[in-house]
């Protein structure tokens, strides 16, 4: 009877345009369409279940097929902080429904409606398929409408805002390329329902993804590529398949804004921190630039800390960080050190190295080149030194023997003097580093100075007693060394013996090196023996004209030695042997020294590690290509 009445109106509401003639019928034709419209819809949804999906293909046992393809409009936000993506698609569908076909010309040419899909004011089914992933959708027309034709065949496109987790590997960044892996599907149906699939063009292609013609690209991401999978998938609730389609979105960043903004500086900072190794230490400046090139890196870091993934991992920029933290670190420590050495001064004071040596050479009155016992208490006496340090002084010297020469004396000084301890030094491990240096730069400042004493001996300008080896020191202690055979004179310390050989020793001993002939270059030397030295003794010994008519000293040990006597014309003094320069407290020298050999290696070392470092820290990303 309802159908009755609606047949009745369309026919009362066609029978005016006839009547008007040709033109009525165009209009009529056109406004008719509207009634015809709101009562076919009528007639569609009389009988209508939304609540159940159309039936699926003539013999087929799979439910309605629902051919779906994504149109990707915007690639919103890429979050490597919260590791999120959010894109905007229109998700396009396309399926047949039976139950709404009709004969457009059963209704005024009517060939397409549109229903209400979604809402409180539903009026069609639509499948209910949306990500699986999503943590948030947002649906962009609250009052979605589908497009239904009169075949049956139903379109819709969902605008869909989707913001999903995107598990992100950030061991490359800023230079990395991220993977998004979501799947599409029906929520409630299985295959026997509803049967998704990509949608397919005129040639049998599938085309599940597409860009819209106002597709807006990201500006720090660009969509490497995206491809879908259309699968049976089988849940552990359900033994019925669920078809699914995967997406996977590639994005790859732009690095241009974390390399010129971050990485760039970061370097720089820390080459500008090597050129510290350029300047004086004594300008007072480097270790002002360590601390600055050290807080710069730090706070470069700090303030891209915000754009940082959070992330358990260690990223590109956080290890290039890392490393320049350290070498700058590195720069720092260098810059304390040399500055320290370049502050060392020299040890002054009555028991200082300068002052020891000073006494040896003001006590030589006689310029003999070796202090009698008288000449070395008179030296000790005017040092003013404490009583315990006189006293030990005068221990050491003790084992000696009534004369003390030159390298008895420098060996003595070596252990005896002492520094102005902090003043000198201010740190106690820059005593220690130094320690090893100064005793090197003592054996060879000893051996100049016993080269030139040799020579100036070789001359026939000195006394051979300054390098006597009789009064020598070993490195047990202070002791009488005896001579070995009548007459040999050990020339030197520490192997710089003097080689007489051109002075005529007499009662050597047989296989002495010493006792053979010499030839008479030198000036007549004295000879000491345990026997009488006085003129007209029973060995028929007597004086010689022209001879040395110094009172003879017997050195103590009982052995005969002997030293040639110099030739007055040369007139040399020990004083005139001895420069400042030996005599100086080589522990400012010899640290600023040693601060330049350190600053030279820190320059090559560390400016050169660092760059082989960042190279091959960067060299697997092709910057230019990003």
């Amino acid at each position: 009877m309802r159908s009755i009445v609606l047949l009745a109106s369309v026919l009362a509401a066609v029978a005016p345009a006839r009547a008007a003639g040709p033109v009525g019928l165009a209009l009529g034709g056109y406004a008719g369409k509207l009634p015809n419209a709101t009562a076919l819809k009528r007639a569609l949804l009389e009988d209508y279940e939304m609540s159940v999906p159309p039936p699926g293909p003539p013999g087929s046992e799979r439910g309605v097929l629902v051919s779906v393809q994504m149109a990707l409009n915007q690639l919103v936000q890429v979050d490597t902080t919260t590791e999120e993506i959010q894109f905007y698609a229109w998700w396009r569908h396309n399926w047949v429904d039976p139950r709404l076909q009709w004969r457009p010309e059963d209704w005024g040419g009517v060939w397409e409606l549109t229903f209400v899909s979604v809402g409180e004011y539903k009026e069609v089914w639509i499948p209910d398929d949306l990500v699986y992933e999503a943590v948030k959708s947002e649906y962009e027309a609250p009052d979605l409408l589908v497009n239904v034709y009169s075949d049956g065949s139903v379109f819709v496109s969902v605008p869909i805002a989707t913001t999903l987790p995107c598990p992100m590997k950030l061991k490359d960044f800023p230079f990395d390329e991220q993977h998004c892996k979501f799947t599409f599907a029906s929520w409630t149906s299985n295959a026997f329902e509803i049967d998704t699939q990509p949608r397919y063009d005129l040639g049998g292609k599938p085309v599940p993804i597409a860009f819209t013609k106002d597709y807006h690209p990201n500006q720090e991401f660009d969509l490497v590529k995206i491809k879908s999978h259309h699968f049976d998938s089988v849940y552990a609730c359900c033994d019925e398949p669920y078809p699914v389609i995967t997406f996977e979105m590639s994005v790859r960043r732009h690095p241009t804004t974390y390399f010129y903004g971050i990485l760039l500086p970061m370097i720089l900072t820390t080459l500008a921190g090597f050129l510290a190794f350029a300047a004086n230490p004594d300008s007072g400046e480097r270790i002002g630039l360590g601390i600055t090139c050290l807080l710069t890196s730090a706070a470069i870091y700090i303030v891209a800390f915000e754009v940082l993934p959070k992330t358990g991992q260690m990223t590109m920029i956080t290890e290039v960080h890392v490393i320049s933290f350290c070498f700058s670190w590195a720069t720092l420590a260098v810059s304390v050190v040399s500055v320290s050495l370049y502050a060392v001064k020299a040890s002054g004071g009555p028991i200082s190295e300068h002052e020891l040596m000073m006494a040896f050479v003001r006590a030589d009155t006689d310029n003999s080149g070796t202090l009698e016992k008288g000449e070395v208490e008179e030296a000790l006496k005017k040092l003013g030194l404490e009583p315990s340090v006189t006293d030990r002084l005068r221990k050491d010297l003790a084992s000696v023997g009534d004369v003390v020469t030159l390298p008895v004396w420098y060996d003595l000084v070596a252990e005896v003097h002492t520094t102005d301890g902090l003043a000198a030094y201010h740190s106690p491990l820059v005593g220690r580093l130094l320690g090893p240096f100064i005793k090197r730069e003592h054996e060879k400042r000893k051996a100049t100075v016993l080269r030139r004493v040799e020579a100036a001996i070789a001359r026939n300008a000195l006394s051979s007693k300054v390098l006597s080896a009789t009064h020598t020191r070993s490195r047990d202690g202070v002791r009488r060394r005896r001579t070995t055979g009548g007459g040999r004179a050990l020339l030197g310390h520490l192997g710089l013996a003097h080689q007489a050989s051109n002075t005529s020793v007499s009662n050597a001993s047989p296989g002495d090196s010493l006792g053979r002939s010499m030839s008479a270059s030198y000036a007549p030397a004295r000879v000491y023996d345990d026997g009488p030295t006085q003129q007209g003794d029973g060995d028929g010994s007597s004086q010689q004209p022209g001879a040395d008519v110094e009172s003879p000293r017997r050195p103590s040990g009982g052995r005969a030695s002997i030293h040639t006597m110099p030739d007055p014309a040369a007139n040399v003094r020990l004083e005139d042997l001895v420069t400042e320069h030996e005599l100086r407290d080589p522990s400012e020298i010899i640290a600023r020294k040693v601060a330049g050999y350190i600053d030279l290696a820190a320059m090559i070392v560390l400016p050169l590690a660092y760059v082989i470092t960042i190279i091959v820290l960067l060299a697997p990303y092709n910057i230019n290509a990003h």
